[in-house]
């Protein structure tokens, strides 16, 4: 699936606002991202966990296990996403803060189906999250749902 970027409010803190290049790193850092899409029954904001790869052009691809998930269905009805990144936090007691460093992205999700460009995002994310690359080739097959 990939997402693109939709116009947002300023943030109202201007002073913690992160340049494009930074705000990527922090993204390319994070392990992981929440998604969050309207539920597809209810109709309420769900947040899921997902293990995301950002591109250095700024397109950030993860897989689902198919269209008829929770992720997919809700998506397909309203392609409307955000996705939030977690770089670092560290709790700072005496101050009664986090000093932290996040990047939110908001936009349209749809899903990849050229070919190619599936296989490439599928291979992007065993590199990123298997460390592997030969052996998890092997693994990504026609059944690889890649979203974007």
């Amino acid at each position: 699936m990939t997402i693109s970027a939709q116009p947002q409010r300023p943030m109202r803190r201007r002073d913690r606002e992160l340049p494009r290049e930074e705000a990527l790193r922090a993204a390319r850092a994070a392990g992981h991202a929440v998604l969050s899409f309207i539920h597809p029954d209810t109709g309420v904001p769900q947040g899921v966990p997902i293990s995301p790869v950002v591109t250095p052009e700024g397109i950030v691809y993860w897989h689902s296990t198919n269209e008829a998930s929770l992720k997919g269905e809700g998506l397909k009805q309203d392609p409307r996403a955000s996705l939030t990144f977690i770089a670092y936090a560290e709790d700072l007691p005496e101050e009664y803060t986090v000093d932290y460093a996040s990047t939110v992205m908001t936009g349209r999700t749809h899903i990849v189906t050229d070919p190619q460009e599936r296989r490439q995002a599928m291979l992007e994310i065993c590199r990123r999250y298997a460390g592997a690359e030969r052996s998890e080739e092997r693994r990504v097959g026609k059944e690889c749902n890649a979203w974007c």
